[in-house]
């Protein structure tokens, strides 16, 4: 019995970690989507156009949330 709660464990735990992985990779995608349009921005300043704060409200909004789910995620490994 004590095996199968140990393999039920290393079962949850596997999953976490399966889940914070694809996590962290969504959210390096969307640091590098940030970056990008950053990038275009300040190509955009230099010519004079002004940059729109709403994509950057945008994405920041999506790392905030996905912190919060990768911080979720964390604590139910460490029970």
């Amino acid at each position: 019995m004590k095996q199968d709660l140990n393999k039920e464990d290393e079962k949850r735990t596997s999953q976490h970690i399966s889940q914070l992985t694809s996590l962290a990779i969504t959210m390096q995608s969307e640091l590098e989507k940030l970056v990008q349009e950053m990038d275009q921005a300040d190509a955009l300043q230099q010519s004079n156009t002004a940059m729109n704060p709403g994509k950057l409200v945008q994405h920041t909004e999506h790392l905030r949330q996905m912190n919060q789910q990768a911080k979720m995620r964390i604590g139910h490994l460490s029970v």
